[in-house]
């Protein structure tokens, strides 16, 4: 017999990825769709128009449903007869839910993942610029979360952190200078009192090498990514970027937290974000 013929005779592993229009789902669907036999898929998302438009290419294939994951009967319709949630963005409570259920479980605590439709949000002023930060790329992200499929035996009833290990490491200072070069935007030339000094995560992890000894998916660096961000960002989007760095600083500058609550002198929120007294 063949290894052709013998890949035929390996049973079809049922699989539901939730939030598979993100950064991270889109990088499981498409190593999924890869080796689309072996699998049958369920994709959970919201139904919008951008949702709709980044899964098409899997619509033939998966079966997407949609609805909000909080819904018992979409859950319900979901997780029938499957046999692994292959992707989740679990916290604490939610774990606690997975490990006392009757499912073969494994958890993977997701880091900072960056990939090339990662998008600056509010919370990008709330992390201290000298934290130090360890993160993991989409495509190695998604690449883990399938090849994790093959070794069940192996993470089965543990619980890991998933990142990118030590050449995924800096701070996040050095990250952001990086990252605004790659984009056209030049310095990252921001006023420190916008960016908070405590209250948020994010950090190196010590353990980040017992997944790695299992499923082999470190495969980038930061000068990875940084290549990825440059290499997307060309042509007219490129230049609009080049073009209009002041204002695109200052549309972000709008969107922090920290100075909001400095320059409305909210006290509540500026102990949120700095260890100083709000100036008089």
């Amino acid at each position: 017999m063949t290894i052709n013929e013998l890949s035929e005779l390996r049973p079809i592993t049922r699989i539901l990825v939730t939030g598979g229009a993100g950064s991270v789902g889109l990088e499981v669907l498409k190593e999924l769709h890869q080796h689309k036999k072996w699998y049958e898929v369920k994709v959970l998302e919201q139904n919008t128009a951008g949702v709709l438009r980044k899964l098409k290419p899997y619509r033939k294939d998966f079966q997407l449903i949609l609805g909000d994951l909080c819904d018992q009967n979409i859950l319900q319709k979901a997780t029938a007869d499957i046999d692994g949630d292959e992707y989740a963005q679990t916290k604490i409570r939610a774990e606690n839910i997975v490990r006392k259920s009757r499912l073969k479980w494994s958890i993977f605590r997701l880091p900072a993942i960056m990939g090339p439709q990662t998008r600056m949000d509010p919370l990008f002023f709330n992390m201290p610029l000298d934290t130090s930060l360890e993160i993991a790329t989409a495509g190695d992200t998604g690449f883990a979360l399938v090849e994790a499929v093959y070794h069940q035996e192996d993470i089965k009833g543990r619980t890991f952190n998933l990142s990118g290990g030590e050449k995924c490491r800096t701070t996040y200072r050095d990250f952001l200078t990086q990252v605004f070069a790659a984009m056209g935007l030049r310095n990252m030339n921001l006023p420190e009192n916008a960016f908070a000094q405590k209250n948020f995560h994010c950090g190196n992890y010590a353990d980040s090498d017992q997944l790695e000894e299992i499923l082999h998916f470190q495969q980038d660096s930061l000068e990875d990514y940084y290549k990825i961000l440059k290499n997307k960002n060309t042509g007219f989007s490129k230049a609009l970027l080049s073009l209009f760095p002041v204002l695109i600083k200052l549309f972000l500058l709008n969107k922090s937290e920290p100075l909001r609550a400095r320059r409305k002198k909210n006290n509540g929120q500026f102990k949120r974000f700095f260890y100083a007294k709000l100036p008089g």
